[in-house]
């Protein structure tokens, strides 16, 4: 039986700040979240902005995972996939389900994707994925659960909800 994780939200009302074991967090906003992969879209040739969200979520992401595994003594690959995949449910992401892991790589599937579905209610349907935050989340859960660095692995997003297919899938390899 997988572990379950163990989450602690608390709401400082004197500083406007949430926290979910102990770490300072922004509670996931789909609208929000859109707009900003939106603005990464349109910056275009001026600066990579998909680079710089899927960076951002890995860099954000992977100090998190290791710390969460080390307090918890979570060990084994398979708890540390159950762990990073009811992280990201509980954060308002969506759903992940990492199919194939080793330490060269693997697939994961998001069936539903925040990110996406903000995406698809402002904009409506797009050719090119948009799930950069995923990605970079996604290389973070592998590069904490095989105990390597940030920027061990290369997330590629294949299909996409947003492109019109009935989950997004991700190809996981190690650089």
């Amino acid at each position: 039986m997988a572990k379950e994780m163990i989450a602690e939200r608390i709401f400082d009302a004197s500083r406007c700040r949430h926290y979910i074991n102990e770490v300072t967090s922004v509670m996931h906003c789909h609208h929000y979240a859109s707009l900003y992969t939106q603005l990464a879209v349109d910056a275009g040739d001026m600066f990579d902005g998909h680079k710089i969200l899927n960076d951002t979520s890995e860099e954000t992401f992977y100090p998190i995972l290791k710390d969460y595994f080390n307090n918890n003594k979570i060990t084994t690959v398979e708890d540390r996939v159950s762990i990073v995949e009811q992280y990201w449910a509980f954060t308002g992401m969506g759903k992940l389900i990492i199919k194939e892991i080793t330490p060269k790589g693997g697939t994961a599937e998001m069936p539903f994707s925040h990110v996406d579905s903000g995406w698809i209610k402002k904009w409506g349907h797009r050719e090119k994925p948009v799930n950069f935050i995923g990605c970079g989340y996604i290389a973070a859960v592998f590069a904490s659960i095989f105990d390597l660095p940030i920027g061990s692995y290369q997330v590629i997003e294949t299909q996409s909800i947003v492109a019109n297919n009935e989950k997004s899938v991700f190809s996981i390899e190690k650089k």
